[in-house]
């Protein structure tokens, strides 16, 4: 089958049929549909957290991160069910080349915007540390041009792929490919402000006065924090690897082929790698885990995560004990020198 559109070969090759694949197409529509459900819900619950907490709202850093999160949400919400489409109709020996260039073009696009994003998380985090900048981690107009530019560029370079021969697009992906050198900068950053932690010495803390006390403790709580946010960077960077390594895989082993069963395992194995990010956002920050109890809360009836309160009524400091039905109700009055249980009384 052969149609042409334009500069697009809208066609299929012979062998583009997974009739002979019954139980790897079941497994592989199951875990698209799978990591699409997450996707979503994880994603929207990243803006929900942003937008509604003051705090997150007003800084770069968590702008970018729900930039990353739109990224991923086009993903699963367009990519991965293109992605089911494309599976289950080749499994019925269905030629769908609209389908099939779609969803390259959209999954393309989401992937180049989320690793230029996280070219900016880097660059914001790096600036935020360094702290010789005079660097304001407020969301300005500048950063927004930037995020605009990201997202542009993206659009240009999937729209670009799937035009131009082979040379222009390993040389797209070479410009792509250089947030890598950000990958091993944060790293750097990590080891380097591990070892500049402040280690606790209790004969200079009561000998030091307080002021100073006081500022040690900031400045320790201060790149205590900012470690636990480039582990949390290091963790999206390494998801995103992940999702790219297969990729890279199958472009050096089958090289144009874009309907094997291997390229529709890499293309799989890419989507449930970045279904993760929400749940590296809420297991490393507390203001995201509020946000999903609260959600949870909401929708399941109140249903609260938080260990319950054990209340104790208040009473007099007489007790009663009740005996049996016929024997007389004895009370006690504590006097001054006995121990009493002051004015708190199990019922």
């Amino acid at each position: 089958m052969s149609v042409t559109t334009g500069s697009l070969p809208l066609e299929c090759p012979r062998d583009y049929s997974l009739a002979n694949h019954p139980i790897e197409v079941s497994v592989l529509v199951g875990l698209n549909i799978l990591s699409c459900l997450l996707g979503t819900v994880g994603n929207l619950l990243v803006f929900m957290a942003v937008y509604h907490t003051p705090g997150m709202n007003q800084t770069s850093f968590h702008y970018f991160i729900t930039s990353l999160a739109v990224a991923d949400l086009i993903v699963a919400l367009i990519a991965q069910p293109l992605l089911v489409v494309l599976i289950a109709g080749n499994a019925s020996s269905m030629c769908l080349p609209l389908v099939h260039y779609s969803f390259r073009w959209v999954g393309c696009f989401a992937r180049v915007a989320s690793q230029m994003t996280l070219v900016l998380i880097s660059l914001d985090r790096c600036l935020t540390v360094a702290g010789k900048f005079n660097y304001n981690i407020a969301m300005t107009a500048g950063k927004k041009m930037a995020l605009v530019v990201v997202w542009l560029f993206a659009f240009t370079h999937a729209s670009i792929r799937m035009t131009v021969d082979e040379n222009m697009i390993l040389f797209l992906d070479a410009i792509a490919g250089v947030t890598c050198a950000f990958y091993a900068f944060i790293l750097y950053q990590v080891c380097k402000y591990g070892k500049q932690l402040p280690k606790s010495d209790n004969k200079k803390q009561r000998n030091s006065e307080s002021v100073t006390v006081a500022i040690d403790i900031h400045t320790e709580k201060k790149l205590t924090q900012e470690i636990r946010v480039a582990l949390t960077l290091m963790l999206i960077l390494v998801c995103l690897t992940v999702s790219w390594l297969p990729i890279l895989y199958h472009t050096a082993t089958q090289p144009g082929k874009h309907y094997s069963l291997q390229y529709y395992r890499t293309r799989t194995c890419s989507s449930v790698a970045l279904a993760f990010n929400p749940f590296i956002y809420c297991f490393r920050n507390r203001k995201y885990r509020k946000t999903c109890n609260e959600f949870y809360g909401s929708v399941f009836g109140g249903v609260s995560w938080k260990k319950p309160k054990v209340k104790l009524k208040s009473a007099g400091p007489r007790i009663t004990i009740q005996m049996s039905p016929d024997v007389s109700t004895h009370s006690y009055q504590p006097h001054s020198q006995d121990i009493s249980l002051g004015s708190w009384a199990l019922s």
